[in-house]
């Protein structure tokens, strides 16, 4: 699963900007903060609460499942004092294929899934690190990363074409009148993460364009020249007072 890691960390650098308000996210950063997604678990051992600073673990009872962060459960997993359950986003080889099939067939929306899907699935697939053994099988993993990566992909591409249609739209939208828009509904926090410092230099483009027709517009505006009679009327309280 490396590769859908790999392939968006290359799309991330494609798109890096040199201003560091602007600045990407690395997969590495991404994938920490997916860490605090929400898994379930069935724990192997007892062990009581834990408070921490951002969240508190609940009390561990073996065979008996609780919902804990996702760094939480992949320790468990590693010392095998826990069962990672595998989300049903994932888990479920027809949920995956019914998902992709509604991806490719809407181009207007993004279908819901979990704004880490990504980095989880990553964190879940990540060889001895991660859960593979929880799958239903190796072959269920395996087909099941497939079509994660098919997903991907598909969702890539209609980012790609949205985009594409939001440079050939300036001018109508300019000259016309007429609205576009991109459907960023859905849209996950890697994809959100490689898009923004794009979004953010088009929108500056436009707004210094926007603020250039203004200013030209401005500057070559006609000055108004006042009438006769508007300048004897502003000079009469002078003649009356020069007359006293």
């Amino acid at each position: 699963f490396k590769t859908i890691i790999m392939a968006l960390h290359h799309l991330s650098r494609s798109n890096m900007s040199s201003s560091l308000s602007s600045r990407l996210y690395t997969p590495d950063e991404m994938t920490f903060c997916a860490e605090d997604a929400l898994v379930d678990i069935v724990p192997r051992i007892a062990m009581p609460a834990c408070a921490f600073l951002s969240t508190t673990i609940p009390p561990l009872r073996p065979n008996i499942p609780c919902t804990v962060p996702l760094w939480m459960a992949l320790a468990l997993k590693k010392r095998h004092a826990a069962r990672i359950v595998i989300p049903a986003w994932l888990a479920s080889t027809e949920e995956l294929e019914a998902l992709l099939e509604r991806e490719r067939n809407d181009n207007k929306v993004f279908q819901h899934l979990t704004e880490h899907y990504l980095e989880v699935a990553h964190l879940l697939l990540a060889g001895t690190k991660g859960a593979r053994d929880d799958f239903a099988s190796m072959t269920v993993m395996h087909k099941n990363r497939d079509l994660l990566e098919k997903l991907r992909l598909v969702r890539e591409s209609k980012l790609n074409q949205g985009l594409e249609g939001l440079a050939t739209a300036w001018n109508s939208v300019k000259d016309e009148g007429e609205e576009f828009t991109v459907p960023l509904n859905n849209i996950s926090r890697m994809e959100l993460n490689a898009l923004r410092p794009l979004f953010q230099g088009a929108l500056d483009k436009f707004w210094k364009l926007e603020h250039a027709n203004n200013t030209a517009a401005t500057t070559n505006m006609p000055s108004a020249t006042p009438t006769p009679h508007q300048t004897e009327v502003e000079e009469a309280p002078v003649r009356r007072l020069r007359g006293r």
